[in-house]
């Protein structure tokens, strides 16, 4: 967690833990905002709100480092691709067994240090920087 929150980047919480990141931020020592993206309450948006979330910010036009064990998936790329950005995308898919592995805590590192150019999106969910790469 600490390479996560040492990078130099903005770090919000798009969590289905919405309810409880107040205490994952104590038990991790972070201090990262979260985003309301669905109602904890009436569940009213869980299926659907992690995507829109990432779709209204590609509009920001500023590079996006997203790591989801459930949503970096081939269609969710496809989504992001269709939508007008010209930042660049990373989107990391870790086990969600063990977390965010080495190799792809070094990917995000590299991306958020120098990102590519342009409208570039690529999914990592493998973790080895190979097998599991897919991009357009």
């Amino acid at each position: 967690m600490a390479r996560l929150d040492a990078l130099d980047a903005d770090k919000w919480w798009l969590s289905t833990w919405q309810p409880e990141t107040a205490q994952l931020n104590r038990a991790l020592g972070v201090d990262w905002p979260t985003v309301q993206w669905y109602d904890p309450t009436t569940r009213e948006g869980i299926w659907t709100g992690k995507r829109r979330t990432i779709l209204d910010a590609l509009a920001q036009n500023r590079p996006i480092v997203w790591l989801d064990d459930e949503e970096t998936t081939y269609n969710v790329g496809l989504a992001i691709q269709a939508t007008p950005h010209e930042a660049p995308v990373l989107g990391v898919g870790p086990d969600s067994a063990i977390g965010v592995g080495r190799p792809q805590m070094d990917l995000v590192e590299d991306f958020i240090r120098n990102p590519p150019a342009g409208s570039v999106v690529r999914f990592e969910t493998a973790g080895d920087g190979h097998e599991g790469h897919w991009g357009f």
